[in-house]
């Protein structure tokens, strides 16, 4: 039996249990009942009657959407109470919807308005854990939904909820978290071979009934008559641990009532007169965002290298974050995408279930992250969704405003005891370190030498020579150390990545992009072994290269003295040739040889 027939068989296994399983009573319903039980209240559905229906969104109604994900781009539907838009999607292959109503066309956690429902993916359900799932809801281990959709390799739980709730930025945090408990609820050993659980926030969209599953198969939906509606109240009585919603976070989520602001373009452009210049006037819809070091997003690949913790469940979101950041550090999406790419072999080698592998087509839906909607997510919700954590920068848990105003009192404070002031410098940099930098990677330079090739000055050579010779006994032992230290997959992977780097920019030559590649991969093993400093990574290169025509020379010197007849003790000039370090000592060694290299053929 081939994989394909094994998912067709185990997705009707899944579908007779929910209709004929011994517990309850669970009918199969079509895609129009389905909407109407999401959103009906009381017999009445509180869409919009139709598109642009006299401003209703005044009256607080709104619109469902459902949206196709296609090839090259997204179509949205815009659900209205006729729900005439429901027989165009019937039978297509990848239709999705949230249980949320919004505004406007997109469907995006702005536009997005009230919740109706929890809706939780549960995927690996086999036969074992079909039957240990509807147990758990005879014993009332876990809450029964109210709808529960077949959608092919898995299966959809719906919540619905009594009361719809309004979806402010304070709620939207809120219930994000909560949703997050209820996956630990019902995502466990019994329910699910998955082991490690896969987060979705209240925005994810999940395929639509009568829509096609990924192996072209019917999505089915199936509603538990009679059932009742929840209230956050009752499901939290589940919630365990951290996530759990406390008295007060209920309360806030109850009084909670979206009333949209009734401010007209004249009295906007009074009280926001910026805002209306950049928005309306110039019709700049982008938000403003900080603009954050690269360090960030090279940080984040780094750490997703060779990491234990990423598995599978957290694979997908590893990437997304990866393009997030991308966003935030102003990473060109070429390079992001390339990046991306890079981690595709080793995000497969870690598949379990052979029914979910990692594809390029998993790249590609992370990669639409890469947008300024996702430019705000939460840094703890990156910490949930990919299973890494990432410390949080401290500054004594205070405003950044007041943080550096403490800091920089407690700096003219230190200043004053020493009758100094931190300007006295003009933030003009000691030499000391192009000093350090060229004695680095030319131990047995002189001063004199030193001064001609970095174009330092005399006395500044000499100030800071002793200096920086002591400072490189302390750090040499420690860098040649660690560096050895840097494992070869982690070397190989920067060396893959590097491959990518300036391939985009046109102002460049290729031999200059070959040579910025190398430099730029030094500078990447530097960082590991935390030496942050481009000009060293520069000078190793230039060292390198130095040695490599040094090598080659005396190569072809050793060669061609075969052949000669002035040379009288051969083992010996070959011996001396091998331990010469500069191109000077091996002229210097031919010369007293007598011996003239066919320099031609270097």
């Amino acid at each position: 039996m081939t994989g394909l027939e094994k998912k067709k068989e185990l997705y009707n296994l899944r579908n007779g249990y929910l209709k004929y399983n011994p517990y309850f009573q669970y009918t199969e319903i079509n895609v129009y009942k389905f909407f109407e039980l999401i959103y009906s209240r009381n017999d009445e559905m509180p869409l919009e009657e139709c598109e642009g229906a006299s401003q209703e969104h005044q009256n607080h109604k709104y619109h469902g959407i459902a949206t196709e994900i296609l090839k090259d781009r997204a179509r949205h539907f815009m659900i209205f109470n006729d729900l005439n838009f429901l027989e165009e999607i019937k039978d297509r292959e990848f239709v999705i919807t949230s249980p949320i109503s919004y505004i406007g066309r997109n469907r995006t956690a702005k536009n997005s308005r009230f919740l109706y429902a929890f809706a939780i993916d549960l995927d690996g359900v086999e036969k074992q854990h079909i039957e240990n799932i509807f147990y758990q809801y005879k014993s009332g281990a876990m809450p029964k939904p109210n709808i529960i959709v077949s959608s092919g390799n898995g299966l959809h739980l719906y919540y619905i909820l009594e009361k719809p709730i309004a979806l402010f930025d304070n709620i939207k945090i809120l219930l994000k978290r909560f949703k997050y408990g209820l996956i630990d609820l019902v995502w466990n050993g019994y329910t699910s071979s998955v082991k490690k659980r896969q987060y979705q926030g209240i925005f994810q969209g999940f395929r639509i009934p009568e829509t096609k599953t990924k192996f072209g198969e019917i999505v089915r939906a199936f509603y538990l008559e009679n059932s009742e509606l929840y209230t956050v109240e009752r499901l939290n009585h589940w919630v365990t641990g951290r996530r759990k919603l406390v008295d007060t976070e209920i309360d806030i989520i109850n009084k909670a009532l979206y009333i949209p602001k009734k401010l007209t373009l004249k009295e906007a452009k009074e009280k926001y007169p910026d805002w209306y210049e950049r928005r309306i006037v110039k019709g700049d819809k982008s938000r403003k965002k900080w603009h954050i070091k690269r360090d960030l997003y090279d940080w984040w690949k780094r750490t997703i290298t060779d990491n234990e913790k990423v598995v599978e469940g957290h694979r997908y979101f590893c990437i997304m974050s990866l393009a997030m950041y991308g966003l935030k550090c102003d990473i060109p999406y070429e390079e992001v995408k390339a990046d991306a790419y890079s981690f595709l072999e080793e995000m497969e080698s870690k598949t379990g279930n052979q029914d979910n592998h990692f594809t390029e087509e998993d790249i590609e839906d992370a990669l639409k992250a890469y947008k300024e909607s996702y430019m705000t997510f939460p840094r703890k919700d990156i910490e949930v969704v990919t299973g890494i954590s990432i410390p949080p920068n401290k500054r004594n848990y205070q405003k950044q405003k007041d943080h550096l105003e403490e800091i920089r009192m407690i700096r003219d404070l230190r200043m004053k005891r020493q009758g100094k002031k931190w300007t006295d410098n003009n933030g003009r940099k000691s030499k000391k370190d192009e000093v350090i930098s060229y004695l680095l990677f030319n131990q047995n330079a002189t001063k004199y030498k030193c001064i001609k090739e970095t174009g330092l000055s005399k006395p500044t050579v000499y100030k800071y020579w002793e200096e920086a010779h002591q400072f490189l006994e302390t750090l040499k032992p420690k860098f040649y150390k660690n560096f050895s230290e840097i494992p070869f997959a982690r070397k190989n992977r920067l060396f893959r990545e590097m491959s990518w780097r300036y391939k985009f920019d046109e102002n460049m030559s290729e031999e200059d992009k070959k040579i910025m590649r190398k430099i730029d991969y030094i500078h990447e093993l530097l960082k590991l072994v935390n030496i942050h400093n481009y000009e060293w990574a520069k000078n190793i290169y230039k060292k390198r290269e130095k040695d490599k025509k040094v090598i080659k020379l005396k190569n072809l010197i050793i060669r061609q003295s075969k052949k000669s007849k002035n040379i009288g003790n051969l083992s010996e000039f070959n011996k001396l040739i091998k331990e010469a370090e500069t191109e000077e000592k091996i002229n210097e060694i031919c010369l007293k040889y007598d011996f003239l290299p066919n320099l031609e053929l270097f």
